[in-house]
């Protein structure tokens, strides 16, 4: 008498990942169309108001921050003067020179604008402009100071 043991199949579960993809793609996109692209819009920069700014689109510009602790910053990041001569000169040399625009809080020290403006001059840019906020409030906007 032989018993013949019969193997069983084992079955192994399967995650199928395709739909989870789809959806991390889909929250991806929402995020990504949702956010707002103000220039550097964590920052906390009181601007002075004039009213004879005009409105500019920054994004095009070189646009230093200034806060009121006078750190310098460039594109959301902290950045010393030294660095930032080293990006001027670089952007002086380009054929499509970029104004420079500064947006200072308004109780930053009037040495920490100077040195910018110093900074871009030497390096070959002329063009510069404050950001401000418009006297009603509702709009950022440039004041043209240098040409």
């Amino acid at each position: 008498m032989s018993f013949k043991l019969k193997r069983s199949k084992k079955l192994r579960a399967s995650l199928d990942m395709t739909p989870f993809l789809d959806i991390v793609f889909l929250l991806n996109i929402f995020f990504m169309l949702t956010a707002s692209f103000t220039p550097n819009a964590a920052l906390e920069v009181e601007l002075p108001n004039a009213s004879t700014a005009a409105i500019v689109e920054m994004q095009k510009d070189l646009y230093v921050t200034i806060d009121k602790s006078d750190n310098y910053i460039f594109k959301s990041k902290k950045i010393k003067l030294d660095d930032l001569e080293k990006i001027f000169i670089v952007e002086a040399k380009l054929p499509s020179k970029k104004e420079v625009i500064i947006a200072a809080d308004k109780f930053s020290s009037h040495g920490a604008v100077i040195n910018v403006m110093d900074l871009a001059k030497k390096s070959g840019l002329n063009k510069f402009s404050m950001a401000v906020k418009k006297k009603d409030g509702t709009e950022y906007a440039s004041l043209q100071i240098w040409q």
